[in-house]
């Protein structure tokens, strides 16, 4: 990871740079041998390798304070994952070293590209009510994008070619918004709740998945390709989040933040609802050395 932070950039008090590194590489293989009478020979050879390494995600976030009570946040993020892999299988039934599908051998390769992408823009303006009064109210886009290419190709001696063939794309674009009070009880106790719901949704999934006949002499045969696609700007079901919390200090040395499970809040604990759940959500404890 890597970071910045700086004052009094332009018109913004402070801004922060954020450069988070992935790091994800596979390669596993598969070997299982057999004895033919004169020595081991390979039987089934497996193979599985991811083909990209790095996930990179970039943060920036940019604070203007107005005055001492309203400051405004922007944030920027986005992520990029690639899992993209290839898969290879080889099965010598009569352990000759040949593969050709009159001895009923497999061998073909897999290949898949797989793409992920998150994009989250979005603002929040914190406003004092009163010293002991704080209100946020904030909202973002999020994208969120997933590509899949799939494609299966034979590699006997004897049957070569493309026999199986699937792509995918899934794009949603959602704008929540969320209202947040905070209100300091007391020097030792700070509550907390917010509430947060999805106003407008836009998704988008495309399916091509073409149909291949069997081995007719000289190829695999594409017979028919399925095309579907399906929009849905649907918000009914994005449910409204509700959360309650409280932050206590023990003589500026410890610090505990509780966050009340959503579900809780509806069903009430086990002894009501008979729902085996947890009362707190999140529960988090800071000591100061």
């Amino acid at each position: 990871m890597l970071g910045t932070k700086l004052t009094n950039f332009y018109i913004f008090n402070s801004f922060e740079a954020v450069l988070n590194l992935g790091i994800h590489n596979v390669d596993n293989r598969y070997i299982d041998e057999l004895y033919n009478g004169e020595k081991f020979v390979v039987n089934d050879n497996y193979s599985f390798t991811t083909k990209s390494f790095l996930t990179p995600e970039v943060t920036l976030r940019a604070v203007y304070e107005k005055n001492k009570d309203v400051s405004i946040i922007t944030l920027f993020d986005y992520y990029y994952t690639d899992l993209s892999n290839e898969f290879i299988r080889k099965t010598d039934t009569n352990l000759d070293n040949q593969f050709v599908s009159t001895d009923r051998d497999v061998y073909y390769k897999r290949e898949q590209g797989y793409t992920r992408n998150f994009l989250t823009i979005g603002t929040a303006t914190n406003v004092y009510l009163s010293p002991k009064i704080l209100f946020i109210i904030g909202t973002n886009i999020f994208v969120d994008s997933v590509n899949i290419e799939e494609r299966r190709r034979q590699m006997l001696l004897d049957r070569k070619g493309i026999d199986q063939e699937y792509k995918y794309e899934y794009n949603r674009i959602n704008v929540p918004v969320y209202l947040a009070c905070e209100y300091n009880v007391a020097n030792f106790l700070t509550l907390s709740s917010g509430i947060n719901k999805v106003v407008s949704s836009i998704e988008n999934i495309k399916v091509v998945d073409p149909d291949y006949g069997g081995w007719d002499g000289s190829q695999f045969p594409l017979t028919n390709i399925i095309e579907k696609e399906t929009k849905n700007g649907d918000t009914s079901g994005y449910t409204t989040n509700v959360s309650f919390g409280a932050r206590l200090k023990i003589k500026n040395k410890v610090l505990f933040d509780l966050v009340v499970r959503q579900n809780v809040l509806f069903t009430g604990t086990y002894i009501i609802s008979g729902v085996p759940e947890t009362l707190f959500s999140q529960i988090t404890a800071v000591y100061k050395f």
